[in-house]
Parts: structure tokens; C-alpha cells; sequence
């Protein structure tokens, strides 16, 4: 009888844990630094140097990376960009950008304004970019 009411126990006990909720984040933890992304080129070199792991917010704009969460478009909102909790935004250095950037940087993020005009401001930004990285 005894043995019976161990087994009871422990069969109620295991339906318990069983009916726990799942966790918020079920993937793997993001590694640091933890990138939000305001540029789909940069979150395209993100994933071309391997690090797609990192991303932790994209533009709509972006492709090939559907399971980041979208954060705007290239003017996102502060509020949804500051829930994901990005160590680094990365944006590309154009004017049209220059007082959102200045905003998120007033709000404590470490935004990195990078320059995407030509081919050599691409292999710099490929530089700094993976470095950071």
C-alpha cells in the first residue's frame, strides 16, 4: 500500500511539471552583443559574417532573416527597439536617419552609425562590423 501511495505521489507530482508553462524564449540564448539592425544592407553583412545569432531586431525591409523580430521600418519605434534590450543598433550613416539615431543615443542605447556609399566605405563597415561582432 505504501509503495502504491509513493508511486501515486510521484505520478502527480511528474503531470505537474508537465503542465508548467514554456518558457518565454524557447531557442537558444542570443549572444552578446545582441545587434538590432535599422539597415537592411547591414543586417544582410550581419548574416553574410555568420552572425545572425546576434540579431535581436530588423526593419521590415529585411530579408532572409524572418525568425528576428521587426523593431520599424529604417525610423523604428523606440519603445518596440528598447523591449528586445539590443546592446548595439547598427544603422547606415545617411541624414534622413541623423535625429532617430540621436534620440535611441538619448535614450541610453549604443547606436553605431556606419557609412554605406561606396566600396570602400562597405569594406570599412565590414571591418568595424566584425570586430564588434
Amino acid at each position: 500500500m505504501r509503495n502504491l501511495l509513493l508511486l501515486c505521489g510521484f505520478v502527480v507530482a511528474l503531470g505537474s511539471m508537465a503542465c508548467r508553462p514554456a518558457p518565454a524564449h524557447e531557442g537558444p540564448p542570443v549572444p552578446s552583443p545582441r545587434v538590432a539592425s535599422l539597415t537592411p544592407s547591414l543586417t544582410a553583412l550581419v548574416k553574410g559574417l555568420g552572425q545572425e545569432a546576434h540579431l535581436v531586431g530588423r526593419t521590415t525591409y529585411c530579408v532572409d532573416v524572418d525568425a528576428v523580430p521587426i523593431i520599424g521600418d529604417m525610423r523604428p519605434d523606440p519603445e518596440r527597439l528598447l523591449a528586445h534590450k539590443p546592446d548595439l543598433v547598427v544603422a547606415g550613416n545617411y541624414p534622413f536617419l541623423a535625429d532617430g539615431l540621436a534620440d535611441l543615443r538619448a535614450r541610453g542605447l549604443n547606436v553605431l552609425a556606419l557609412p554605406l556609399v561606396t566600396l570602400q566605405d562597405m569594406r570599412a563597415t565590414t571591418t568595424v562590423l566584425g570586430e564588434r561582432l
